[in-house]
């Protein structure tokens, strides 16, 4: 069945081995070799599983709409309501609430029972294959390109066990060769890692075991999130810390603490060293405590200087961690005889990709002639020209520019860098244009990763990665040769896994809920909040939905829109609607 389709389309398209069943019955196939079935001399035997029904997803909508009225219920007792249903429902959410880890522990186990591990395309080949470089210390922060591998080598130490023969050495900076099972404990690994990060923030919403079973129930049904884990990419480690993050702020925004403060600062290292721009979240602790600090000292409810002094903490935290992931990237680049730099220009120039192919042919030259008008730096205004004319870093400019730069004699030590300044200086210099196409691109990607994405989105994304993974595999099947052994890989294998997942009730639960439509209600509910006498908690709720737009924003300006970059907005979305569950008030905080 892993090449089952249910889109007939594909068979046709693809081939390869797809084949569909369509609603009368009718079994449509292909050849793995697409070849003619009816004439190449082949028996073909159809096998499949016992599969659920249509009922259970039906079933389970029904459970995603019983979530619903339970909340409206609980919160305001509509009058009529059976009191046994009410009894028995109120039970079994307390229940949940005191056992969150078992239940949400559930999706993680739906996934390991019927998909094998998921694969993020080319960049998880670059932060978990390839050998420690540029690639994986500097553009991909190292924490999760490194610390993956090390279940590679577990892996291959259980096959040498099981296979009587001597295990292998320990090297996680040369490049890789995983077996399934090295792969299957880093899937594992990920989604322990990804309960334990949402059972931590259930605890830190509320005290009450009625709120913590809501939320559980709730974050079950967050199939995005638990798709993430089940792939192979640094996204899987990036929204543990994001989680953790979120945890231990909750924490300091409600009780204080050295603990907390010690959580948060090691979550925001955490998160940094996993991917650049979650340095952003640092931004809701602060806006949090700038805020409530400020509309307490003006009721007079407040004391200035512990207040001011979490502030002042707040602020200095961040760029501890930016100096500490500086120190971390320079020692280990130097381990590998490169040199630190920024890599940054490298995603801007697919930003100023999208742009410059919005643009008339005439006013692309005309706006490269200006560029290199006011830029002195000779590689510069050459890659400039090459972004018009060439395309993209990965599109053939990096490539082109540096061989122009080693024809011109520049030592080969010194060709990286110094590409990769030419490279972000070209990416720069067209993005402080501030053209209005540009603008209305950024935006266009901005508004979609709220009004079109979600959940169903996000958990469609990790299989639309495995699938591009597929073409790039045929493209390049050397690349990918340490990965053979993997299943799912291969193009139609991927193509069928991909639009199974589209009909895939469990994802579909969340489909028509958009993070637009996520973030409006968690809006509401700060603003009934407040009205009900809390405080802390609705301005925690809005500076968190805040805090997500301006990760989002700032990854719209500095590469093109994919789904899986809309992962922070949907969390931080979920996390401020779940805030107002703990009815009780965030206490004053003290250190």
């Amino acid at each position: 069945m892993t090449r089952f389709s249910p889109r007939r389309i594909n068979v046709d398209k693809v081939g390869r081995g797809i084949f569909t069943i369509q609603k009368d019955s009718t079994l449509v196939f292909s050849a793995s070799d697409n070849s003619d079935p009816r004439t190449n001399g082949r028996k073909y035997f159809l096998r499949y599983p016992m599969v659920f029904a249509r009922p259970i997803g039906r079933a389970l909508e029904i459970l995603w709409v019983f979530l619903g009225i339970f909340n409206l219920i609980m919160i305001r007792g509509l009058v009529g309501t059976p009191a046994l249903i009410r009894s028995v429902a109120v039970y079994f959410v307390n229940l949940v609430g005191r056992h969150p880890a078992i239940f949400l522990a559930l999706p993680s186990l739906y996934f390991c029972l019927n998909f094998t591990p998921l694969w993020k395309g080319v960049d998880a080949i670059a932060q978990l294959i390839l050998p420690a470089g540029v690639s994986n210390i500097l553009h991909f922060p190292p924490l999760y390109c490194f610390a993956g591998r090390i279940p590679f080598w577990l892996g291959n130490c259980l096959d040498a066990i099981l296979a009587r023969k001597s295990l292998p050495p320990f090297d996680i900076w040369s490049a890789q060769w995983p077996s399934l099972t090295g792969v299957w404990l880093l899937i594992f690994l990920q989604h322990i890692a990804l309960i334990g990060s949402l059972c931590a923030l259930v605890k830190s919403l509320t005290q009450r075991m009625l709120g913590r079973g809501l939320a559980t129930l709730f974050l079950a049904t967050c199939s995005g999130l638990y798709a993430e884990a089940h792939s192979a990419g640094t996204d899987a480690l990036s929204q543990v810390t994001i989680l953790l993050l979120c945890s231990f702020g909750l924490r300091i925004l409600r009780t204080g603490g050295l603990t907390a403060w010690i959580g948060y600062s090691v979550a925001l290292l955490l998160a940094f060293l996993t991917r650049s721009v979650n340095i952003v979240f640092s931004e809701w602790l602060v806006l949090s405590l700038f805020a409530i600090t400020a509309f307490e000292l003006f009721q007079g409810r407040g004391r200035s200087i512990p207040a001011l002094t979490q502030c002042v903490l707040a602020c200095v935290i961040p760029f501890l961690v930016v100096g500490a992931t500086t120190a971390v990237q320079d020692i280990l680049i130097r381990l590998v005889d490169e040199e630190y730099r920024s890599t940054l220009g490298r995603t801007l120039s697919d930003r100023v990709g999208t742009f410059l192919e919005k643009l008339p042919t005439n006013e692309r030259e005309r706006l490269e002639i200006q560029l290199q008008k006011r830029e002195e730096d000779r590689w510069a205004k050459r890659a400039i020209e090459l972004q018009n004319r060439v395309g993209p870093y990965y599109l053939g400019m990096g490539g082109a520019l540096a061989g122009e730069m080693r024809s011109s004699g520049i030592p080969a030590a010194k060709v990286g860098p110094a590409e990769d300044k030419a490279v972000l200086r070209s990416g720069l210099a067209y993005l402080s244009t501030l053209h209005p196409i540009l603008l209305r691109v950024i935006w266009r990607d901005f508004s979609r990763g709220f009004i079109q994405a979600g959940n169903f989105i996000i958990s469609r994304a990790a299989f639309s990665s495995i699938r591009a993974g597929g073409v790039d595999r045929d493209a390049r099947p050397q690349v990918w040769k340490p990965l053979q052994n993997i299943p799912n890989l291969d193009m139609p294998t991927a193509t069928a896994l991909q639009d199974r997942s589209e009909q895939n009730s469990y994802f579909r639960l969340q489909r028509r809920l958009a993070n637009i439509w996520v973030y409006c209600c968690a809006t509401v509910f700060s603003i009934v909040a407040w009205c009900r006498g809390q405080r802390r908690t609705p301005i925690a709720s809005l500076c968190l939905l805040l805090t997500g737009a301006s990760v989002f924003l700032v990854t719209c300006c500095l590469v093109y829109y994919t789904d899986r970059y809309t992962i922070p907005v949907f969390i931080c979305g979920v996390i401020a609607l779940l805030i107002p569950l703990g009815e009780e008030r965030i206490r004053e905080t003290a250190i």
